[in-house]
């Protein structure tokens, strides 16, 4: 450990600074017990960072990448978990199954997830449970990963922390039929949302920026979809418009209703009805 190594956040630190103040170039940490703790590259403190960390046998525990412009982890990131405790487990995912020993997560310009990869002790790929992966049916996108909790393939960008996503996210089946489609933005906004049943579209959710939303259901025997009725709510949902279509997409009859009172089923009560 060098001389000039200071205390800080629990650890030893060590690396040099720019007249400002900023960290630059190459920044090492030591644990109080002598071991590495992490290896830091910062550049010229304005660009990017590069970090490493460590387990106290000296194996890599967690490795990734950060945009100082953006503030944003960026590109791939990876964690390594060992068979014994390690101070370093405080950073892995409580979620993971038991036989997970490594997971990537791959994070776009903006510090979203894109994908993620899960492998066992052996190096295979594992899904989030640890169970093995089913075969990935050829229509999935490579940078799918399969989400064990939903039995299925997903395709989305997401926030590390939160959660929220953002852009479009979709669902196959194990088998890779579509079960779902969404868009979030900005991020974790709902704006789209489709709904499929055995590969054919059966209901669809649109949102407008002022919190109206349109709720529609489609025929299944339709080549493309024909919407079946089409419900309008409005006003934090307590007034809705139902309208429903013919397989020509012709209006056949329409209905209103106006949620007053409390918010029990029978204080609703039809203000309109319409037909063709």
């Amino acid at each position: 450990m060098p001389a000039d190594a200071f205390w800080e956040d629990d650890v030893w630190n060590s690396g040099p600074k720019d007249p400002s103040g900023r960290r630059v170039g190459t920044w090492t940490s030591w644990r109080a017990s002598g071991e590495v703790e992490c290896v830091e590259e910062w550049g010229d403190g304005t660009q990017r960072l590069e970090y490493r960390r460590f387990h106290p046998d000296g194996s890599e525990s967690q490795r990734g990448a950060k945009n100082l412009v953006k503030d944003v982890w960026t590109g791939l990131m990876r964690w390594t978990r060992l068979d014994v405790t390690s101070p370093e487990d405080q950073y892995w995912d409580p979620d993971l199954g038991e036989a997970v020993r490594v997971i990537e997560r791959e994070f776009d310009d903006d510090g979203y997830v894109m994908t993620e990869r899960s492998f066992d002790a052996q190096g295979r790929p594992v899904g989030r449970d640890g169970e093995p992966l089913p075969p990935r049916p050829a229509n999935v996108p490579a940078e799918a990963f399969y989400n064990p909790d939903e039995q299925g393939w997903v395709l989305q960008r997401s926030a590390l922390v939160t959660g929220d996503l953002r852009g479009e996210r979709r669902l196959w089946d194990r088998n890779g039929v579509l079960g779902e489609r969404s868009v979030h933005e900005p991020a974790g906004t709902p704006r789209e949302e489709d709904t499929y049943q055995s590969g054919e579209l059966w209901m669809s959710k649109r949102w407008a920026d002022n919190g109206d939303m349109v709720q529609s259901f489609y025929y299944g025997d339709t080549d493309p979809p024909a919407v079946r009725s089409a419900t309008l709510y409005r006003n934090e949902q307590k007034d809705r418009t139902e309208t429903f279509f013919d397989t020509q997409g012709r209006s056949c009859t329409r209905c209103a209703w106006r949620r007053s009172g409390r918010t029990t089923s029978a204080a609703i009560m039809m203000i309109g009805w319409c037909s063709r």
